[in-house]
């Protein structure tokens, strides 16, 4: 058995409350961050595609350059408050979707 002063006892102790303490913080963060999908951008230089903004998910709508995660959100939740968009130019009811940048997107969307 160890001998340990009472002191030492109490350090331990603490130690490994904090362990414990830690992991327990990690599981809860994990468990809350599991359900959030961190899209990966693929190189799609020089190859043409096009990403259909009333079937896309998030996923899809980041391949897009000049679209992040918020912005793809945010058409997600415009989309499933009002509908379909019939043409792209719709877009730019979407919040942070200004001109610029839906001429700079068109070529990447269809919504057919």
């Amino acid at each position: 058995m160890l001998c340990l002063t009472s002191q030492e006892r109490k350090a331990l102790i603490f130690l490994c409350g904090l362990v414990l303490l830690g992991f327990a913080l990690r599981l809860s963060f994990r468990e809350k961050l599991s359900g959030l999908a961190v899209p990966v951008r693929s190189a799609e230089k020089g190859r043409e595609f096009t990403v259909n903004i009333n079937t896309a998910g998030i996923n899809e709508l980041v391949r897009i350059p000049g679209i992040g995660t918020v912005t793809a959100q945010r058409i997600i939740s415009y989309r499933q408050l009002n509908g379909r968009f019939n043409k792209a130019e719709d877009l730019i009811e979407v919040k942070g979707i200004g001109p610029s940048k839906l001429q700079s997107i068109k070529k990447y969307i269809s919504s057919k």
